[in-house]
């Protein structure tokens, strides 16, 4: 019932820029929560580096490719590594892991070919209904030069 369809919402900016990011945090997602998380420059209009959102069922997309069902009330690691500036690919890597499972890995997801830095790291709910996810041990870093 907000305003807009992103709040609540929280954002961190790192402003990282010639280095390798990378993003960590675990994730509890209850029945009908909507997350998403983005990466995005500073500029107007912002370009998106890193994205990936799970839906009210638990399905987690990534730059627009579905991945995987992720279980609901329960913890699950993510770990997000985007090259920046000189170290652009324009592609990121996003690991997974599952309460009891060894992490899955996913290789070059697109991002658009004009992020080259890293301005802001959002964390959004977009459910219209009172709902609920979880985030704990969130790392912004920088993991190369």
């Amino acid at each position: 019932g907000l305003d807009y369809y992103f709040n609540p919402h929280i954002f961190y900016q790192p402003r990282f820029t010639n280095c390798i990011a990378r993003v960590s945090f675990d994730l509890r997602i209850e029945p009908g929560a909507i997350f998403w998380h983005e990466w995005r420059d500073d500029v107007i209009p912002y370009n998106t580096g890193p994205s990936m959102g799970v839906d009210a069922s638990g399905e987690l997309t990534a730059s627009e490719q579905k991945l995987l069902t992720l279980p609901h009330s329960q913890w699950v690691h993510f770990v997000i590594t985007c090259g920046l500036g000189k170290k652009l690919t324009h592609k990121y890597t996003l690991e997974i892991t599952l309460p009891g499972e060894k992490a899955r890995r996913f290789d070059n997801l697109p991002c658009s070919q004009k992020f080259e830095r890293f301005d802001y790291a959002g964390f959004i709910s977009t459910a219209k209904d009172k709902e609920v996810f979880y985030i704990d041990n969130l790392k912004i870093e920088k993991v190369g030069k």
